[in-house]
């Protein structure tokens, strides 16, 4: 019967940032413990473990799926170091050592490799007309709320390639806004590459003024606009 250990007390997988294109060292000490078999494994959250280096003592070789010009194993003394060249998004997973003898191996680490990719991490802001509007009662108004980017780059991406969910808010306070309409269809090109959405309500009572707000999801993100306020202007009535 195999017998696989781990540890007795669970410990925090490190966490090991890269940026997009840079080299990556894992490492793995083996000080201290019985050698033989050696193994990396990467896993990807969802998706079976995959073998990435498997060995006895120093003869390590790359499994199939490795064997390219970006991954290198190298064995100094206690030390297995799984290089990443190149490092892309399709790296980031969680690379697990283990080492020992054959019926009874024990993982040594664990490391989160996470991937940034600054060339295209994107901020955006959301603007909305925030100048009131006083309007008769039974008269339809328009609001207006637009998604940009940060970035100042000519080849900032088209916003509007994207389908965004806007959800609108009305508040009678802006501590209570309360949901009213929700909108996942693809926004209005404006100028440059900002996205622009819009929504048209009807004034019939004075239950449907208030502020009313625009949230946007873009990025794992909801960005809330300023705020409208809207308000029924008074109907002067002339003397009898």
């Amino acid at each position: 019967m195999i017998v696989i250990e781990t540890l007795k007390v669970p410990d925090k997988i490190p966490l090991t940032e890269a940026e997009l294109g840079q080299t990556v060292n894992l490492t793995c000490d083996t000080s201290g413990r019985q050698s033989g078999l050696f193994y990396w494994y990467k896993m990807n959250y969802g998706h079976m473990i995959q073998t990435v280096v498997r060995g006895i003592f120093k003869d390590l070789i790359l499994e199939n799926n490795f064997t390219n010009s970006r991954f290198q194993v190298k064995n100094m003394g206690d030390k297995n170091l799984l290089i990443i060249r190149n490092v892309s998004k399709e790296d980031e997973a969680t690379y697990f050592c283990q080492t020992g003898a054959a019926y009874q191996p024990k993982f040594v680490n664990g490391t989160n490799l996470i991937v940034n990719d600054s060339q295209n991490k994107k901020s955006f802001h959301v603007k909305q007309t925030s100048d009131m509007k006083s309007i008769l009662l039974g008269t339809s108004v328009t609001l207006q709320c637009s998604l940009h980017s940060e970035e100042k780059e000519k080849q900032s991406t088209d916003q509007c390639a994207d389908k965004h969910d806007v959800f609108w808010f009305r508040a009678e306070s802006k501590s209570n806004p309360g949901f009213i309409y929700a909108d996942k269809k693809s926004c209005n090109k404006l100028a440059g590459s900002s996205c622009g959405y819009r929504l048209a309500k009807t004034i019939r009572s004075s239950s449907d003024t208030g502020t009313y707000y625009c949230a946007v999801v873009t990025g794992g993100e909801i960005l809330f606009g300023e705020g409208t306020k809207v308000e029924t202007t008074p109907i002067n009535r002339p003397n009898a």
